[in-house]
């Protein structure tokens, strides 16, 4: 289990770091649930991710793992200054960070449930 959540966490991560590195106006945001609210869709896509990262049980600490996600969340944003088409704003980046932050929490806390559920020698347990 930890594995397959481990390779969909680095797909998905990997998945949206190329769309947020995409040149011109092919945008996320456009489309979808998010079409007018590309804040809330920025927050979205980093509340998922961080859950992932904390449901992969990578061998890190929590404190490392935010200072990734914090490092990737700002990055990406700013890394589109570089890309032609794309501009990067604050409220964008805001919500990235917000997004790892909520996304931690609440990681953590399905992290905590899944162990406590656990029964016996399950990779969950202890």
């Amino acid at each position: 289990m930890v594995n397959l959540t481990r390779w969909v966490c680095v797909v998905y991560w990997s998945v949206l770091t190329v769309g947020l590195l995409l040149p011109g106006g092919g945008n996320i945001t456009d489309v979808g649930p998010f079409a007018g609210y590309p804040d809330l869709a920025h927050f979205a896509a980093f509340v998922v991710l961080a859950c992932l990262v904390r449901l992969a049980r990578w061998p890190w600490s929590i404190r490392f793992e935010i200072l990734v996600l914090m490092a990737h969340a700002v990055g990406t944003e700013l890394g589109q200054y570089l890309v032609p088409g794309r501009t990067p704003g604050f409220l964008d980046g805001l919500a990235n960070v917000l997004g790892v932050l909520v996304g931690m929490v609440i990681g953590e806390a399905t992290v905590k449930l899944l162990k406590s559920c656990a029964k016996g020698g399950g990779r969950w347990a202890g």
